[in-house]
């Protein structure tokens, strides 16, 4: 649930307190940023391959919208077929080479943002969750899993308090996302919730999303001049090719 779009992260209504509502951890109880524990959660959290996808998906929504739009690219199109693909594949690839050479700041981001949240025995319960069949299906598929207050509110109203009913915890969930889990599953999910770094989670998750959203919106705008340069370098080859072969 800490991966999303940056179309996603910034039309998203915060479903957990703002950040601010977080206490900093003491910096005597700091866990150290290299870590292994550190290591694990942000690794599960922040995986490129999906990142690559976002960044990507993210890229293509704006090409096709500008390219589209563009008289003298839809004329370039016409004269010279294949024009719009080859400069696709160029931005893409200029896009991807961007992402891996800022991917470590963003893990610095992630790692500052978690170390601020997480007491040590709080990590080892976050890496335990995060790396578990639920954990993983949570992250793919994102804040569409769940709704994390409601989710709460519905333990806290069960009859005996806090619990952790199949029932209860259907009602704060996607039904395709319930579809795809064991009863099992649901049960873990639900006493995660209710754990402090379970809380805690949730909690940071309006920062997450705004964070991630801000980098990748910067990472963009940032480097739109190396990618458009790309995009052009490929266009001419692939109208001087085409001419050759005439």
């Amino acid at each position: 649930m800490l991966i999303f779009t940056a179309e996603d992260a910034r039309s998203a209504t915060p479903a957990a307190p703002p950040p601010a509502a977080l206490p900093i951890v003491a910096p005597s109880l700091r866990v150290s940023d290299s870590d292994p524990l550190v290591t694990v959660a942000v690794d599960c959290l922040l995986p490129k391959d999906r990142l690559e996808g976002q960044l990507i998906s993210n890229f293509d929504k704006g090409f096709y919208d500008s390219f589209d739009k563009d008289p003298q690219a839809v004329e370039l199109e016409r004269q010279y077929p294949g024009t719009r693909a080859a400069a696709l594949e160029a931005g893409r690839a200029a896009a991807k080479t961007v992402l891996l050479q800022a991917f470590a700041d963003l893990r610095t981001i992630y790692v500052r943002m978690l170390t601020d949240t997480f007491l040590r025995q709080e990590f080892v319960q976050l890496d335990a969750f995060l790396q578990s069949p639920v954990g993983r299906k949570m992250v793919n598929l994102g804040e569409k899993a769940v709704d994390p207050n409601k989710l709460i509110d519905e333990a806290r109203s069960s009859p005996n308090g806090l619990s952790v009913t199949q029932q209860s915890i259907s009602r704060a969930m996607n039904p395709l996302f319930l579809d795809n889990m064991t009863d099992d599953e649901i049960k873990a999910l639900g006493r995660f919730a209710l754990t402090p770094p379970g809380r805690k989670f949730y909690a940071l998750t309006p920062r997450v999303k705004r964070e991630l959203a801000d980098w990748m919106s910067g990472l963009l705008n940032g480097s739109m001049g190396d990618i458009q340069v790309a995009v052009a370098r490929a266009v001419a080859d692939h109208i001087r090719n085409l001419k050759a072969a005439n």
